[in-house]
């Protein structure tokens, strides 16, 4: 009897020995915030202003407006599609709140309010969006490409 509950005990120890948690030491892994695409379109005719010329993307700014700082961003033309991505936010390691304008031409096209938090589960970093907003413009979200579809008159 005794060797059975010997038995038992280093059983019960074993197995609580893999429920530890890792220090992740030996494991770690990070995920960037997402970044947002934008699509500019005419709103009657749902044609790319870019690729009619009627926006130019050389005079395009992302721009916080709490700092009135430049927000890293790329416009990429591919094929037939023109996107303006921007990923130069929600980088911050605490929960924070930012809000950036989008402007070409020196006309705001649109507002953009995010509440975000940089969150370590599991050995893991990533960056959870408690809160994205658009304003100041009429949009939809392609659940295709989840890139925002932005209309303008």
């Amino acid at each position: 009897m005794k060797g059975f509950v010997l038995s038992l005990f280093l059983l019960g120890v074993v197995s609580f020995q893999s429920c530890r948690k890792s220090n992740c030491s030996d494991y770690a892994c990070f995920t960037p915030p997402q970044p947002f695409y934008f699509e500019l379109l005419d709103s009657a005719t749902y044609e790319d202003l870019f690729a009619n010329g009627t926006l130019d993307s050389n005079q395009i700014e992302v721009i916080n407006i709490a700092n009135n700082n430049k927000v890293d961003f790329k416009f990429v033309h591919a094929d037939s599609l023109n996107v303006i991505v921007i990923y130069g936010i929600g980088w911050e390691l605490e929960r924070t709140q930012a809000e950036i304008t989008l402007r070409v031409s020196n006309k705001d096209i649109l507002n953009l309010y995010l509440d975000s938090e940089s969150i370590s589960e599991n050995c893991c970093t990533f960056t959870r969006y408690h809160e994205v907003r658009i304003e100041k413009a009429n949009y939809t979200k392609d659940k295709e490409t989840g890139n925002y579809k932005i209309f303008i008159d």
